[in-house]
């Protein structure tokens, strides 16, 4: 009998021992019963994203753990950005990740605007507007994030960021990285200054000043890229996909494979999300998808704010969310999982493994009693993102024999 498939990644699983919580990473001073009871139920061992010590991002990590090498299909970013917050993208069009900043005299001091939300569709709506033969449009996403479309004549993706990637420098000025890209350079630093002169002197930036918080009023770009052509989900992997996601670009990678994206409510992508909610949908859609892919970025909220404690919290309400996925094993197949490591040391995705688990009935668990970085490490696992569609695939009773 095929079984349905359910892939969980928590974005940013994997830490290092902290001394905020005793030398434990979250993972292990978590409470986490479900995910040890899947641990003892189930097949372990730690991933690799992509290949042992790649610091990748979300995006490459979750395209190869779909079963796509970034390496041939991987556009940038920018295009998930975009798709996921519906915006339009024709062909030749340029995307981009974008945030809204704060500059103060020249220099970034806050790369995410304090995370301000309020009044970024006004300040996004003021900085849409047409250069000459180019047209520039922005969308406010989630929190600081918003992405960037430009059309026009000759445009390259051949060209660098305007985002520092740290604070206390000034932004870059957009460089050619080929010289087919130095036009587009030219024009994208142009819009750039304008959009800078603009959000200054914008109604809601004043406001926020005036009451002692964080301007957005610098735009800050990154990860250009052009829709490539990709085969579907359903094409590759001979499987009807969905997915339960929040982030933006996350759902834009799934309407790019062509899969049905789901909105939860309160699924917001961040700390604090329904993370319960996630879980029940995508139970629920495995009467009629074959595949669902979850995704829950607070965990890597949480690393990226070094936050120890909070990491650890985030991922006992996580556990908690988990209780439905223990009466499933009979029609499905689980795994659990991150798409790479985001140590609360290190504030930012590093090259370190990740704990894997797979749980259907009838598996054979391999002696694992404990899902975290140290536990899984004695599982009988040891692989990376390419190889997780092919073990769910054979445990869901879906893969081809190799050979006669």
């Amino acid at each position: 009998m095929m079984k349905s498939i359910i892939l969980i990644v928590l974005d940013g699983l994997g830490d290092r021992p902290g001394s905020d919580l005793q030398n434990r990473t979250p993972l292990q001073a978590a409470f986490r019963p479900n995910l040890n009871w899947l641990a003892s139920h189930g097949i372990n061992g730690i991933m690799h994203p992509i290949s042992p010590g790649i610091r990748c991002g979300s995006d490459t990590s979750h395209m190869s753990l779909l079963g796509y090498d970034p390496k041939v299909y991987y556009p940038g970013r920018g295009p998930f950005e975009a798709l996921g917050l519906g915006m339009d993208i024709r062909p030749g069009d340029l995307a981009f990740r974008a945030n809204f900043a704060t500059n103060r005299d020249g220099v970034i001091v806050d790369r995410r605007a304090g995370r301000e939300n309020k009044g970024n569709e006004e300040l996004a709506d003021a900085i849409s507007l047409d250069m000459g033969e180019y047209s520039f449009r922005v969308k406010s996403g989630v929190e600081h994030r918003a992405a960037l479309v430009v059309s026009g004549p000759d445009l390259s993706d051949m060209i660098g960021d305007s985002d520092p990637h740290r604070e206390g420098l000034p932004p870059e000025k957009i460089r050619p990285t080929d010289p087919s890209g130095d036009r587009t350079a030219e024009v994208m630093n142009a819009y750039l200054e304008e959009a800078r002169r603009i959000l200054s002197d914008h109604r809601v930036n004043k406001e926020r000043v005036k009451n002692g918080r964080l301007p957005g009023n610098e735009l800050l770009v990154r990860s250009a890229g052009k829709v490539p052509a990709i085969p579907s989900f359903t094409e590759k992997n001979r499987m009807k996909g969905a997915c339960v996601v929040g982030s933006p670009w996350l759902k834009g990678l799934c309407r790019l494979l062509r899969m049905d994206v789901f909105d939860v409510p309160g699924a917001t992508g961040t700390v604090g999300s329904n993370y319960r909610g996630k879980i029940e949908k995508a139970v629920d859609l495995t009467s009629s998808h074959d595949f669902v892919l979850v995704n829950i970025k607070a965990t890597d909220v949480a690393g990226h704010d070094g936050n120890y404690p909070l990491k650890r919290d985030v991922i006992e309400d996580i556990d908690r969310a988990m209780e439905p996925l223990k009466s499933i094993g009979d029609h499905a197949v689980i795994c659990v999982t991150g798409d790479h490591s985001t140590p609360c040391s290190f504030k930012d995705h590093s090259g370190d493994p990740v704990p894997i688990v797979f749980y259907t009935d009838g598996v054979m668990n391999d002696g694992v009693h404990l899902f975290d970085e140290l536990s899984s490490a004695s599982g009988s696992l040891r692989i990376t993102s390419y190889n997780v569609m092919d073990i769910l695939m054979q445990l869901a009773g879906r893969s081809d024999k190799f050979g006669s």
